[in-house]
């Protein structure tokens, strides 16, 4: 990827939800914006997530995988006081999905850091997703992030 990025990666910024899809046959990550990250950096991209887990093994489990697949983390907030969210899908017995997103958890209290704000000034794309702007605290750090975002 060259071009118009003068020999450098893109940068994509990834804001909102991370969390654990409890799903019958296990445990896999998920939440829209860290596959979006995960995409992205199989596409050749530097990319960042910006969310929120919890001070837990979930959320320590959580970073390391990211990492492990080359997703920049540093704008990933552990926060105090709120779990690593979980997402739980249940199949009926006509073989419907259905979830419970829990609240109240890590990714509904992202916080706004001088991190994430470098990274949004210099993204050349950005993406969020669209639970975590359930939360007044995460929705005003994704809406202060997009107003940093260059226009373009």
């Amino acid at each position: 990827m060259t071009g118009k990025y003068h020999g450098r990666k893109p940068l994509v910024l990834c804001l909102g939800e991370v969390l654990w899809d409890i799903l019958p046959g296990g445990r896999m990550l998920g939440g829209a914006p860290a596959n979006v990250a995960w995409h992205a950096v199989q596409l050749g991209a530097e990319t960042h997530l910006a969310s929120a887990v919890g001070r837990d093994d979930p959320g320590k489990e959580i970073l390391a995988r990211l990492r492990g697949m080359g997703v920049g983390v540093s704008a990933v907030a552990e926060v105090e006081g709120w779990p690593t969210g979980t997402v739980e899908a249940r199949i009926g017995a006509n073989g419907d999905a259905g979830y419970v997103i829990h609240e109240k958890v890590a990714w509904d209290f992202i916080p706004c850091s001088p991190i994430l704000l470098d990274v949004a000034r210099r993204a050349d794309a950005v993406y969020f997703g669209s639970l975590a702007c359930r939360s007044t605290g995460s929705r005003q750090t994704i809406f202060t992030a997009l107003a940093a975002a260059r226009p373009e």
